[in-house]
């Protein structure tokens, strides 16, 4: 069973929990929010183990350019180490 609390632990700083508060099995849908205000539901505790974002907040990164992408990460207080090649693929940033 997981409670709230370590539902929470494995948000993202900025996301919440809408429900439900425990967890019977890895299985049950979890209610979350994320800090642009997001809603939706991930399939199970196991894709928060793993670092799920919100799937809203990725279709929007999907669509910028490289230079979009390090004036965003700029904003969020990134440097971008490496070429952004696209929504799909790794890039190497630190933080500012």
């Amino acid at each position: 069973m997981y409670t709230k609390e370590m539902i929470l632990s494995y948000l993202p700083e900025g996301f919440a929990l809408i429900g439900p508060n425990t967890i019977s099995d890895s299985t049950t849908p979890i209610h979350i929010i994320c800090n642009n205000g997001h809603h939706w539901d991930t399939a199970r505790i196991s894709n928060l183990k793993k670092g799920v974002k919100c799937p809203n907040c990725r279709k929007i990164w999907n669509k910028v350019t490289p230079k979009e992408f390090e004036t965003k990460a700029k904003f969020l207080g990134y440097e971008v180490l490496s070429e952004y090649l696209g929504a799909e693929r790794k890039v190497r940033v630190k933080c500012i």
